[in-house]
């Protein structure tokens, strides 16, 4: 792996309303070197999106509020940068594919002309190379017969070959770090795994490090080379894929791992993790998973315990893993 490209230090983003305060994100931190992958894992509700939205400074507002913590990408802490050095970064060096395209693409354009978009803004190219950049960006992602989809509209594609075009467009001015929110959530299990495989492809070949959010632990294992494991805010454990993948010490990540399909296993019932996603108006006193945990001992119930180092990068906020 290469240098360091992106540290996420104590990442605070909450939500105001008349409600009370949502802390959506509560002091996420990761890092994410050059060429590597990175997945965030939970269940909906538990900050992967916030997390990545709030990367890019594109958290929902006027609700939505990153009040504390450190984005520091290339060196560089993207909370203290202005919105116009934003909007300079977004797109050229950080770029997304949102989980539905439908958001991303406009109905009422072609996607040469979107894709042209993006180029012309960021790389101050003009004239027949930006069709030339285009076109490349949808070859990039394995789009047939390019040269002729350039004059497509979003409608005359599946939705496969949509993501896809969600995925030329981010990749257009080649950045060096890809968030990918979901990506495969609106697409078939076969379209799934095609897709799943491409990304792989393009992002070996572009060099591209890349932020992999999804509920499917299968999914990061099969793509990425550390595992952040979230809930409710917060990173409960973290770690290498092998080191997660062989010896997970969380009781959630070890119920995330027994949700996952075995295909050589026959089972008559799947298993599911106990409960429910608690509501951020009134989330448990202590360990936020203690009420869906069956493990859990008084002191989860009292206070939320401290993170733990494995050792090899491993860490875990366990008051069980402690005892």
């Amino acid at each position: 792996m290469g240098r360091r490209l992106l540290e996420v230090q104590d990442l605070k983003t909450y939500f105001f309303t008349k409600r009370g305060v949502v802390k959506a994100v509560d002091g996420v931190s990761f890092s994410l070197d050059e060429q590597q992958a990175v997945g965030l894992v939970g269940e909906s509700g538990c900050g992967k999106s916030i997390t990545g939205l709030s990367i890019l400074r594109l958290e929902p507002k006027p609700a939505g509020k990153i009040v504390g913590g450190k984005v520091l990408f290339e060196g560089e802490d993207l909370l203290q940068k202005s919105q116009a050095e934003m909007r300079r970064i977004r797109g050229r060096k950080i770029s997304i594919i949102m989980q539905d395209p439908n958001i991303s693409l406009n109905p009422a354009y072609t996607i040469g002309n979107q894709i042209s978009e993006v180029i012309r803004l960021h790389q101050k190219i003009r004239g027949r190379a930006v069709l030339e950049e285009v076109i490349d960006s949808l070859k990039r992602v394995r789009i047939p017969a390019a040269e002729t989809r350039v004059n497509d509209y979003p409608h005359q594609m599946s939705g496969g070959m949509r993501q896809r075009v969600s995925g030329a467009m981010a990749l257009s001015c080649h950045p060096s770090l890809l968030i990918a929110d979901e990506p495969t959530t609106a697409l078939d299990v076969t379209t799934q795994a095609q897709y799943l495989e491409l990304l792989k492809v393009v992002q070996q070949e572009t060099k591209v490090a890349m932020i992999f959010i999804t509920h499917d632990l299968g999914i990061v294992a099969s793509m990425c080379d550390k595992i952040c494991v979230m809930y409710m805010g917060k990173v409960v454990e973290s770690g290498e894929v092998n080191d997660i993948w062989n010896n997970p010490r969380h009781p959630y990540t070890i119920a995330l791992m027994k949700s996952i399909p075995q295909s050589d296993r026959k089972v008559e019932r799947l298993y599911s993790v106990a409960g429910m996603v608690p509501s951020h108006f009134d989330l448990p006193q202590g360990c936020t998973f203690h009420p869906r945990c069956d493990r859990a001992i008084n002191h989860c119930r009292q206070e939320y315990p401290h993170e733990v180092d494995l050792g090899s990068g491993h860490f875990v906020s366990c008051w069980t893993v402690q005892e």
